[in-house]
């Protein structure tokens, strides 16, 4: 046994050095915050609307007021999402609809969105649940997490682009896709640490310092998989057909119905992941395609950019949906 004098010699000489690393971590701390540097949060380095997620890679902040880069209002409400906020007493068939970029709005007002646009052909409170950059898998999870207990009558899910990104990339805005390779690997190694991360993502010198890490440890090869394979992408099929399964399960019929929706940019069509799995699941399938055409829209009046709706096209997707989900409406209340 360690005699008393060097026994307290070494507590002394812990608590010492503890005491200077607190000192030097939030002195650290203290100068990010002095300097505002960036936080790698996608899109919005300076995390204006953006913030770090442990199992979600990144979420909008709540009760957020922000006009991005290009321009575009974004106010988001108590959940962080561009919808008004909810209704307490839940009067009305609540239609929760999950997507990226398309969904979400980008380039037209939240009130020009297809979901804001189904409460001016329908009785239903629409809740836009959709983030830019977000893939199937995420708005799994987030269903599981948040979704779901908001208990919507009608789920909406229109996914397939982001999808289908390369995996275990770096890119200037975004590095959250140095640490592994698809969506769902990532969220699984961060599953066990999500308590840690939760502190973590608090703190601008360790955000600045992640970032720093990855960006710098570049990898030419990531994202290729083997040779002779076709590259890795952040959800394959597998992982998007599971996290259909997943929202399914979650949103029960009869007391929650899903829409899979055929985004209308579509990479291909019918797309046999989002087809099949739900012929298998028993929901409905709905290509918007359709919708297009049937609008008689030019594809420059339909599109802003080839992928995210105008304004009018948002109003020619709304109608489309709001004909399909009517009949599932009284079977949900």
């Amino acid at each position: 046994m360690w005699p008393g004098r060097p026994v307290s010699r070494r507590l002394r000489s812990l608590l010492g050095g503890l005491a200077v690393t607190t000192a030097l971590l939030v002195g650290l701390e203290v100068a990010a915050r002095a300097l505002d540097v960036p936080q790698g949060v996608i899109h919005d380095a300076e995390g204006r609307l953006y913030r770090n997620h442990p199992t979600l890679f990144w979420v909008m902040r709540r009760n957020a007021d922000v006009i991005r880069d290009d321009g575009l209002e974004v106010h988001t409400n108590e959940l962080g999402l561009r919808s008004p906020p909810l209704d307490a007493g839940h009067r009305r068939p609540r239609v929760l609809s999950l997507g990226e970029s398309s969904t979400f709005g980008a380039g037209v007002r939240a009130e020009e969105t297809y979901t804001a646009q189904l409460a001016r052909l329908l009785d239903v409170e629409p809740v836009n649940a959709s983030v830019p950059g977000y893939t199937s898998w995420q708005s799994a999870v987030w269903f599981d997490e948040v979704g779901r207990t908001l208990d919507p009558q009608v789920v909406l899910f229109y996914h397939q682009h982001n999808d289908q990104l390369p995996a275990g990339i770096t890119d200037d805005k975004n590095y959250l896709y140095r640490v592994s390779g698809t969506d769902r690997e990532m969220y699984e190694a961060r599953l066990q640490w999500s308590g840690f991360l939760s502190v973590a993502y608090q703190s601008r010198a360790y955000l600045y310092a992640r970032g720093w890490l990855l960006r710098h440890a570049g990898d030419p090869q990531a994202g290729k998989g083997e040779a002779g394979s076709a590259p890795r992408v952040r959800v394959p099929d597998t992982d998007r057909a599971y996290a259909l399964e997943w929202i399914a399960k979650g949103c029960a019929a009869p007391a929650c119905r899903l829409v899979v929706l055929q985004p209308v940019y579509a990479v291909t069509e019918p797309d046999p992941v989002l087809r099949d799995t739900a012929a298998r699941l028993g929901v409905t399938y709905l290509t918007l395609t359709r919708a297009r055409h049937a609008s008689g829209l030019s594809d420059t009046a339909f599109f802003s950019d080839g992928i995210h709706p105008t304004a009018a096209g948002h109003r020619a997707l709304a109608e489309a949906i709001a004909r399909t989900i009517t009949p599932l409406l009284p079977l949900a209340r």
